[in-house]
């Protein structure tokens, strides 16, 4: 994706790296997720605010924490697997489950 939003109340601004979708359909008003950013700059981005890639809106922070850093839960065991579901070059994933929370 690596496209750049800005928050409509905050300024800040980040480029989208991945967007994990946990319920709903991507791209539609009932998905539920998060994005995965670099590069945050002008922030934080703060809650209910609206995401914006030029003037379309993308998002809206409605719930939740917003964290500028991922950081594992204290608790729970780390499983990890590494695959590339995908066969291109570029797309082998990590991806875990530790038993507290949703799987990333």
């Amino acid at each position: 994706m690596r496209r750049t939003i800005t928050g409509v109340s905050s300024g800040a601004t980040a480029t989208v790296h991945r967007v994990i979708t946990h319920a709903g359909t991507p791209g539609t008003a009932d998905a539920e997720g998060y994005l995965v950013l670099t590069s945050v700059a002008g922030g934080p981005f703060t809650q209910n605010e609206v995401l914006q890639i030029g003037a379309q809106t993308i998002a809206d922070v409605v719930s939740g924490e917003i964290n500028n850093t991922f950081a594992f839960s204290v608790g729970g065991q780390y499983r990890f697997h590494n695959h590339n579901f995908f066969g291109g070059s570029a797309t082998y994933r990590t991806y875990g489950v530790n038993g507290i929370e949703p799987g990333f």
